[in-house]
């Protein structure tokens, strides 16, 4: 099995990882309804941060997708998980963490961070044949709501849509 600690954000009360996952965008579970040990995945997934997983696991599964270079890369590999194993070992160990899209307003580094978004939600697509597309457009939407400036849009068509790299 793959061993995870909880992985707790600024509120509390909601798990970051592991979380629901539905048409690749993942949505926090209640810290009260996760319990330690056995855990199925069948529609959850995990973040990489704190994830101890077995040599032989990871080499059964390939590693990491390199072509995922930020965002998507754990949801990838949870997904080859998967097809292995449906379950995973929740731990007594709980992780303070923040994600990337909760931070601070910072334009030029959420720009730059959804190139890498974008690229990493292609490449998903591609490889495990599981469309990201609403999880794109849903970030698109908040980071024009959040900044009013249309750069994102640039940005989904040319490197989540068109084939430029970050």
């Amino acid at each position: 099995y793959i061993y995870a600690p909880l992985i707790i954000g600024q509120n509390e009360t909601i798990a970051i990882s592991p979380f629901f996952l539905k048409y690749n965008v993942g949505k926090g579970i209640p810290k009260k309804l996760l319990n330690t040990g056995n855990f199925l995945l069948n529609d959850k997934s995990l973040i990489n941060s704190g994830l101890m997983i077995p040599l032989n696991i990871f080499e059964k599964i390939k590693g990491f997708n390199e072509k995922i270079k930020l965002d998507f890369s754990d949801i990838y590999f949870i997904e080859k998980y998967k097809k292995i194993k449906q379950e995973i070992v929740l731990v007594d160990v709980v992780l303070d963490h923040s994600l990337s899209g909760a931070e601070e307003k910072n334009y030029l580094k959420e720009l730059n961070r959804y190139k890498y978004y974008c690229n990493g939600a292609r490449e998903l697509t591609l490889s495990i044949k599981s469309s990201t597309f609403l999880a794109v457009l849903r970030r698109m939407l908040r980071l024009l709501i959040k900044y009013k400036k249309i750069k994102f849009i640039v940005i989904f068509v040319l490197y989540y849509l068109g084939r430029k790299t970050a």
